[in-house]
């Protein structure tokens, strides 16, 4: 993700809900082009890959106005149904950039569906928060039916923008856990962040609401220094988390010292996530040592 991008975006979002405050009768339809405009900027971005890279089967999705890509990787010397993790990027990303996260996947035993959102990369359609949890929760679908993958160990994981798409499928399906990376509590909040609260629907992509209703464990990981979504959100998504019954033995909370981009080094959060993942034994894949 572009930070400074997503500052200058931030200021034009706030300055575009000071002005549709005057104008109380098409307000809610210009926030909400304003705030998916900044929150689907990977829409605009130019693909860093012309097609699929080696070793991945490309999978396509038919949706309501879209046809969504997604690339399926399996883990080498694949026998029997394995876990997988479905994986939804952040909000200036495309899946093309993602490839070195799901080979981490990989050498731990698990399959890996990137998933693409609309009018990112060579996927069709106009995104927008209302459509993706939908979508997410169709790419959902589409990995459990896929051969070769059990559906009873999908792991939902996301980063910033995808974390949301992830809490909204765990909170709507099987998931056997849920990852979740510098995630924000809500659109609202964000927007609230900017400068202009009490504007937005809280409902929209409401992260914070969707852990209450999932029991599967969770991982929380945030940067201290997040200067995108504030450090207090992620805060606020484990300490739900916790809350939850059973929390303190489902639930943790991981705090790197890094911003958004990145909070740490790769290798750093693949480890806190293989940690969580192995003591989870109804999700987790064999255990390997990291290389």
């Amino acid at each position: 993700m572009r930070v400074g991008a997503n500052r200058s975006r931030s200021k034009v979002l706030a300055l575009g809900l000071g002005l549709s405050a005057l104008c109380p009768a098409p307000a809610h339809a210009m926030i909400a082009t304003l705030v998916d405009r900044v929150a689907f900027v990977g829409a605009y971005l130019e693909l860093t890959q012309r097609q699929k890279p080696d070793g991945a089967e490309q999978r396509w999705l038919e949706r309501p106005g879209a046809r969504l890509e997604s690339w399926l990787f399996r883990p080498p010397g694949q026998s029997g149904p394995v876990p997988a993790v479905l994986y939804f990027h952040g909000n200036a990303e495309l899946i093309d950039v993602n490839v070195p996260l799901a080979n981490a996947y990989l050498a731990q035993g698990y399959a890996v569906l990137l998933a693409e959102y609309r009018g990112f990369g060579r996927s069709t359609g106009t995104p927008s928060s209302a459509s993706l949890p939908g979508d997410a929760l169709a790419f959902f679908d589409l990995l459990a039916s896929q051969p070769g993958i059990d559906p009873t160990r999908i792991v939902v994981a996301g980063r910033s923008l995808g974390g949301s798409a992830a809490a909204a499928t765990a909170e709507n399906r099987p998931a056997c856990a849920l990852v979740l990376e510098s995630t924000f509590t809500s659109l609202a909040d964000m927007v609230a962040s900017a400068g202009v609260p009490g504007v937005f629907p809280g409902t929209a992509l409401a992260s914070r609401t969707a852990l209450n209703r999932f029991e599967g464990p969770i991982l929380v990981m945030h940067g201290r220094a997040d200067e995108v979504v504030p450090f207090s959100q992620g805060e606020a998504l484990a300490s739900t988390a916790l809350a939850r019954p059973y929390g303190s033995e489902r639930a943790r909370f991981v705090a790197f010292p890094g911003g958004h981009n990145p909070m740490a080094p790769l290798r750093d959060i693949q480890t806190e996530i293989h940690a969580f993942l192995t003591a989870q034994t109804n999700c987790s894949a064999s255990p390997r040592p990291l290389s």
